[in-house]
Order: C-alpha cells, then structure tokens, then sequence
C-alpha cells in the first residue's frame, strides 16, 4: 500500500484529493478504474455508504454522488466520483492548494443521496466518538 499526502501538508482536502489522484495516475498499468471513492478519514462509518452512493450512481450519467447529511449539508468527502470529470475538475481549477470541495464541485455535475445511516457524521471530539461507538485507546507509536 501506498500513502500520499497534499504538498504542502494541511494544504486543504482538495490539494489531498489531487495528490491522491496523481498517485493512483502514477500506479496505473493499463486500465485504470472509472470511479474514485473519496471518504474522510474523521467519518470512520463512511464505507458503509459506497453502496447506496454506488448504487445511485449506476442509475445517471452524473460525475458523482455524494452524501447529504440529516441537516441538508452535502458531503464531498463522503462521495464517489468519476475519474475523467474529476481529474478534468481539478485541472479547471488550477492549483489546489488552499481551495475548498465546493470549488470543484463547481465544475461537476453531482447526484445527492441522503445520509440515512448517519455514515457521514465526523469524530471531532470524545463525545463524537463516544456517540458513535467508539472509544479512544493508546496511540500506536
């Protein structure tokens, strides 16, 4: 496995994004998936959503499909995404660092699906974690 990350480093999620897309560029040989699931790495109950989210996309012609949580906020980073209209997306908005997922949703056509399952719900703090099942442990070193 490998991991990448955004340059400079906190340079916001869609510097991250492109940086993971120009690694999985860099790996293909031969063809190379059509879709790309983008999840957060705070919303650990995010996989669950890939079927429906899947699912939902199978049915359009849309770039993508992203999450819209119980309060009606979409989730870019709870989504799946086409790779051409991604990469083209990106490459509209120049560079990427600094710049927000609402930036480069401008540039894609994007499906909703909402988030019944609570699948997008983030861990900021303990209690987070706590309402979501989880328990904080010791940090690996």
């Amino acid at each position: 496995m490998e991991v990448t990350c955004e340059e400079p480093p906190g340079s916001g999620p869609v510097a991250a994004l492109a940086a993971g897309l120009a690694l999985l560029d860099h790996q293909a040989h031969g063809p190379v998936d059509d879709l790309v699931a983008v999840l957060a790495a705070d919303a650990p109950l995010g996989p669950t959503a890939l079927p429906n989210l899947l699912g939902a996309l199978e049915e359009t012609l849309a770039d993508g499909a992203l999450l819209v949580d119980t309060a009606g906020r979409r989730q870019p980073l709870c989504a799946i995404y086409r790779r051409a209209p991604l990469a083209l997306g990106l490459a509209a908005l120049g560079d990427p660092i600094g710049r927000g997922m609402r930036d480069l949703l401008a540039h894609l056509t994007v499906i909703e699906v909402p988030d019944t399952i609570g699948a997008a719900d983030d861990i900021d703090t303990p209690d987070d974690a706590h309402r979501l099942g989880f328990t904080a442990g010791p940090r690996p070193d």
